[in-house]
């Protein structure tokens, strides 16, 4: 209270603002407005109010945002400050606090001059982190964008054709508003009203038996749609109730085996690759299996095996002798002649190979391999492959460069 020129009373000591002091640590510099108009929204329901606000830079080597804020208590008016910071400023003026404040007497200039100057390069660090932050989300959004579009464009077609329904009407009009309103569904929170409403509708649609059928790929739709696979067990639900009913109708001839392997294709699209996986797997070892075609049972391990290479390549497994056996067990489904027989799935088949070589490469020149393959591919694909030999091009492409280049980079650090 000396320090701001004022009389030690009783009443001054509520005009103090940092009494009780709350401090908010962030990562980047950018997250500091968000933090604070979220805060003021919520103080505001419980009447608090945001009086002022003051942006510390280059004080004495400090970087800090502090609010003061105002409420009452009873009938009092009381205040307290919020200060947000950095973690990289926020470990700094902890690391250097006791040694500024405590002692009596002023800091020798010289020093504060110096603790300024490492503050200065603390925060062109921290506005460089932001820059590379958004630079590496930029690549992530490109690839995500590129990576949901080609497994999307397996829902071309789908397992099995509403138009075939009896309920035809009521299935049509609910995969319109699924597709009209799939902008929200991919932007807004999962307890949007259009969001909630479109999956009450799903699930009163599975929980009949006759059109279960085409819900489950209903409920994968809405699920595909979201940018995270944070759907999937609203989908999952469907797709094991499905799993259920579906062999009898397959041993009666009512559906067609593809109308099963459709499920851990769909997990796919959904982005949930282990899921994928694990369902292909299951279905491929239970007695089942026996109902479906030997074609089927291949397209089946083709899948399940392609799912394996691309969760590989974004999580490549530690353990050398484990990713060598699974190297091993990827080529051995890969060179059955009886894949190469089935009509369509050429294309498929040398991307696949491609995006293989370029998941387990240790040199350059393997991923090269592996980018010609992908490129070849495009260019042999049949009618029938090219909408999905397209979708795959470009992701593939970029994946095998990227790796390309990390593999330079470490051939050339060494």
């Amino acid at each position: 209270m000396r320090q701001k020129g004022q009389q030690i009373t009783f009443q001054n000591f509520f005009q103090l603002s940092d009494i009780i002091g709350l401090t908010i640590v962030v990562q980047y510099p950018d997250q500091i407005d968000k933090v604070i108009s979220t805060a003021e929204q919520a103080f505001q329901k419980v009447g608090i109010n945001i009086e002022e606000r003051e942006d510390h830079k280059r004080r004495n080597g400090y970087f800090a945002t502090h609010l003061v804020c105002i409420g009452l208590e009873g009938v009092d008016t009381l205040r307290c400050e919020i200060q947000l910071k950095t973690l990289l400023h926020d470990a700094w003026s902890a690391k250097m606090h006791d040694l500024t404040y405590k002692p009596l007497g002023m800091l020798d200039p010289r020093l504060a001059a110096l603790m300024a100057s490492i503050a200065e390069t603390l925060d062109s660090v921290e506005n460089q982190s932001r820059l590379i932050r958004d630079m590496i989300k930029a690549g992530w959004n490109v690839e995500e964008k590129a990576r949901r579009a080609a497994r999307q464009s397996f829902l071309r077609e789908p397992p099995a054709d509403p138009k075939d329904s009896a309920e035809s009407p009521r299935l049509i009009e609910l995969q319109k508003k699924i597709d009209s309103a799939s902008s929200v569904i991919e932007s807004e929170p999962l307890d949007h009203p259009i969001i909630r409403n479109l999956t009450r509708e799903v699930n009163e649609l599975c929980a009949d038996t006759s059109a279960l059928r085409y819900g489950w790929i209903l409920a994968g739709r809405i699920a595909s749609l979201r940018p995270s696979p944070d759907l999937v067990r609203f989908f999952e639900g469907h797709a094991i109730s499905w799993l259920e009913i579906a062999p009898a109708l397959l041993a009666k001839g009512e559906i067609g085996d593809r109308e099963i392997s459709g499920v851990p294709l769909m997990f796919y699209v959904i982005g949930d690759l282990d899921r994928a996986i694990d369902w292909a797997s299951e279905l491929l070892m239970e007695p089942k299996v026996s109902l479906f075609s030997e074609e089927r049972k291949n397209r089946m391990d083709f899948n399940r095996t392609a799912f394996m290479i691309e969760r590989e390549y974004h999580a490549p497994t530690v353990n050398e002798a484990v990713r060598l056996k699974l190297k091993t067990d990827i080529l051995e489904v890969l060179n059955r002649p009886a894949l190469r027989d089935i009509d369509g799935l050429q294309s498929s088949l040398l991307d696949t190979e491609g995006l293989m070589k370029i998941t387990f490469a240790g040199s350059t020149d393997e991923v090269r391999e592996g980018i010609e393959d992908c490129v070849t591919a495009r260019t042999i694909a049949s009618s029938e492959e090219r909408y999905y030999a397209d979708a795959y091009a470009d992701l593939n492409l970029r994946l095998g460069w990227r790796r390309y280049f990390a593999l330079e980079a470490r051939q050339g650090a060494a």
